[in-house]
């Protein structure tokens, strides 16, 4: 019998034991997908490390989504300062600034629209 004396307490946070039961066709699957690694240390990294499970999204995922944010964030400021720049340049010029007003129109819902939805995700 092995000496658990010296890492007890290793021992005793994954001494608890759970039972699976698989369809011979999932079975297959994962076993595939497993390479290398015994089917339980498989197990234990997907169910931890999935990107979206029921734990929610990763430190490394949240940190993507923060960045992607302000990126889109400061494309957006972009988008309205040429519009800004567009328009009067267009109305020194006697034209008419809604062309470009429309199109603007637009792509800004889009571009919030994707803001929205990646800061939802943090």
């Amino acid at each position: 019998m092995k000496d658990y004396s010296e890492n007890k307490k290793a021992y005793e946070t994954r001494f608890k034991k759970v039972t699976l039961r698989f369809t011979e066709k999932e079975h297959q699957q994962i076993l595939k997908k497993k390479g290398d690694l015994s089917l339980t240390e498989y197990i234990k990294f997907t169910v931890l490390s999935t990107r979206k499970s029921v734990f929610g999204y990763s430190e490394q995922d949240k940190m993507f989504f923060k960045s992607t944010a302000k990126e889109l964030s400061l494309i957006g400021n972009n988008i309205n300062q040429i519009a800004r720049n567009t328009n009067i340049e267009t109305i020194k010029q006697g034209g008419n600034p809604n062309e470009t007003a429309k199109e603007l129109d637009r792509l800004l819902p889009l571009l919030y629209q994707l803001i929205l939805e990646t800061r939802k995700k943090l």
